[in-house]
């Protein structure tokens, strides 16, 4: 369920940050004030002050050896008995693989020689370098503008609201009722196909009567949106957690994020120079290919996690219940 809060926290930051632009629209140095004093500089200090009350993993007490701690933060944030059920689960598991004993060094994260490892790693890396890969970025970055070319200011931001709460109402119904309902591959699989429509309607839409240009964009960026939403939002962060090994995962995923972020900057740099010297319809076309490619790669590499354990989770990039 809290799969979809890092999406959903950043669609609610562009609606405040909409509805600040909003209000300082003509105000002089209004963009400084909004950074400043209505957007950025509030949420910075309730995040400092939040984090005084946020516990730390137990996983990670566990690999430091304090066992106590790791026990009284588990019971903070699941139920007596849930709570008892996980730690016999760890202390069952405590002797394969030291998985918990010791924690892993850069050179089993960036050059493991063991295959379940690499296997692991790949595929985390697959579904967190879809999610910045389909060109979500690069799409919510520049849709104003592709917009503006086509529709009023009035009808701009009217069709911004829209699809921003779409987004933010999919991602709400798929980490509640979807990802545990589905399955995390067929969502994702599912969302990759429904990116794949939206950049091709976007794609048709530039081949449209001038008076249906707009109608057509808003129609392709919210299928897109919506698609995104439904999994290659919430699917990430639930996923990557489950399937690398509890001594891999901090160095794993700091390296994941890292990459697929730094791509993820470097692909709004290449859609905005290509709207400049290519136009809009070179870019969707290009954003259609990235997601194709995206589809047949967690095709091919993404493997089922539901109703497995995250200390079982291992198991399922063994030989014989992959062939990837």
């Amino acid at each position: 369920h809290f799969s979809g809060l890092e999406e959903a926290m950043g669609v609610l930051g562009m609606l405040v940050g909409a509805a600040t632009n909003r209000v300082l629209l003509g105000v002089e140095h209004g963009w400084r004030w909004g950074v400043g004093f209505a957007t950025v500089g509030p949420i910075a200090m309730l995040v400092l002050i939040s984090l005084g009350f946020v516990p730390e993993s137990p996983r990670w007490l566990m690999l430091q050896g304090k066992h106590d701690a790791a026990q009284q933060n588990l019971k903070m944030l699941l139920t007596e008995c849930e709570a008892e059920e996980v730690l016999a689960d760890w202390a069952a598991d405590c002797a394969d693989a030291n998985d918990r004993a010791t924690t892993a060094s850069w050179a089993d994260v960036l050059m493991s020689t063991c295959v379940q490892d690499r296997r692991a790693l790949m595929a985390a890396l697959v579904v967190q370098g879809c999610q910045m890969f389909c060109g979500i970025s690069a799409l919510m970055t520049y849709m104003p503008a592709m917009l503006w070319e086509h529709g009023s200011k009035q009808n701009v931001l009217q069709a911004t609201t829209l699809i921003l709460l779409a987004r933010l109402t999919v991602v709400f119904l798929s980490a509640n009722y979807l990802i545990d309902g589905w399955g995390r591959r067929p969502l994702l699989l599912v969302s990759l196909l429904g990116t794949l429509l939206g950049s091709g309607l976007l794609v048709a839409s530039c081949w449209l009567r001038t008076d249906t240009v707009f109608i057509g964009e808003i129609l392709g960026f919210l299928i897109f949106v919506a698609g995104y939403a439904c999994g290659l939002g919430p699917v990430p962060w639930a996923y990557v957690g489950e399937v690398v090994p509890t001594r891999l995962r901090s160095k794993a995923v700091a390296t994941i994020m890292a990459i697929t972020r730094l791509m993820a900057g470097i692909l709004i740099l290449v859609v905005g120079l290509g709207r400049v010297f290519a136009g809009d319809s070179a870019c969707f076309v290009f954003l259609a290919v990235l997601n194709a490619l995206c589809l047949l790669l967690a095709w091919a590499l993404v493997v089922e996690t539901k109703g497995v354990s995250i200390e079982h989770a291992k198991y399922l990039f063994d030989d014989a219940a992959t062939s990837v």
